[in-house]
């Protein structure tokens, strides 16, 4: 039996893969973005809320050390109010 999908599909597609895989019982692991629009991703929450299946958005650079780091100093205070970011997280 199948438990999970892995959803690498062209973005257009990730709203509607993501519904068949939650109506067939599967978790679902879905690549970034999770949809196209809100109105796709707002449909895709109340599948997984009916279905009770695990949904998670593959956003790996939040566990990045930079990231980590980043997130500590905001939260910190270190670097006061934050109004807007904007990175590159590549290598040098």
């Amino acid at each position: 039996a199948l438990d999970a999908v892995i959803c690498g599909t062209s973005h257009i597609k990730h709203c509607e893969v993501g519904l068949a895989a939650l109506s067939a019982g599967c978790h679902v692991f879905m690549e970034k973005p999770m949809t196209v629009d809100m109105r796709e991703a707002e449909v895709l929450m109340d599948a997984v809320s009916r279905t009770g299946k695990l949904f998670m958005v593959n956003n790996t650079a939040n566990w990045r050390p930079q990231t980590q780091k980043a997130h500590e100093w905001v939260s910190a205070g270190r670097i006061g109010a934050v109004q807007h970011v904007s990175c590159y997280m590549g290598n040098a």
